[in-house]
């Protein structure tokens, strides 16, 4: 799932190993968090780059959320793509997007002077950074089971996969300046979801405060003519 071919600082399994996964212990811290985000294989896989087999991945991962007192639940069926139409199609979706990008790229945005993390194992601390950064601030009560967070993790590395594949797009708004990421499949630019979530009127508004400048300059010059009479 992740694009590029980092391979720097990859996740070497140990043979024969009982209590550690990897030679580099701090893989294994990394893939115990990991583990709680995604249990997908394929996708540990590849944000790891290990050498390990499925079936080993497969092993580690049941092992460590028994450690954690975490019933496993290995998803099923086809994860999600940059190349699905419906990805990041709901406003709320492109809103925690946005916040995702926002935190990813930082405020440069992505592009030849965004930060490119050249070690797996720094790549993936970033990513587990980021996300987890997004549920604290977005979702704060999410453990204490109420608003679960609308982009998964699976969904956030998909996301940053496809503005790098140039599938996922950022638009700025001319009216409010919010920048949103948006599929480049669905042909039309869809409206903004800043706007839209505060019901912002951005051209009522300035449509309004040209009113009033006008109302005041003809005012003025009303004020300055009858002066001039006088």
């Amino acid at each position: 799932m992740q694009g590029g071919n980092l391979q720097i600082g990859r996740a070497l399994a140990l043979n024969r190993a009982r209590t550690a996964c990897f030679e580099d212990s701090s893989w294994d811290d990394r893939l115990e968090k990991l583990v709680k985000l995604t249990q997908r294989t394929s996708l540990i896989i590849d944000l790891t780059g290990t050498d390990a087999t499925p079936a080993r991945i497969k092993s580690y991962t049941r092992q460590r959320l028994q450690a954690c007192g975490i019933a496993p639940n290995l998803p099923r069926g086809n994860p999600p793509s940059y190349e699905s139409k419906a990805f990041l199609k709901p406003d709320d979706d492109r809103l925690d997007a946005a916040y995702l990008v926002a935190l990813h790229f930082g405020p440069r945005g992505p592009g030849e002077f965004s930060e490119v993390e050249a070690d797996l194992g720094q790549a993936l601390d970033k990513r587990l950074e980021v996300y987890g950064r997004y549920c604290s601030d977005l979702y704060p009560l999410k453990d204490q089971h109420h608003r679960a967070p609308r982009l998964g993790f699976e969904d956030y590395v998909v996301l940053i996969q496809g503005i790098k594949a140039k599938v996922i797009a950022l638009h700025v708004c001319r009216d409010c300046k919010g920048c949103q990421p948006y599929s480049t499949l669905q042909t039309v630019t869809p409206s903004c979801p800043f706007c839209n979530r505060m019901k912002l009127d951005m051209g009522m508004a300035r449509s309004e405060v040209e009113r009033r400048l006008q109302q005041h300059r003809s005012c003025r010059h009303q004020h300055l003519a009858a002066r001039h009479c006088a």
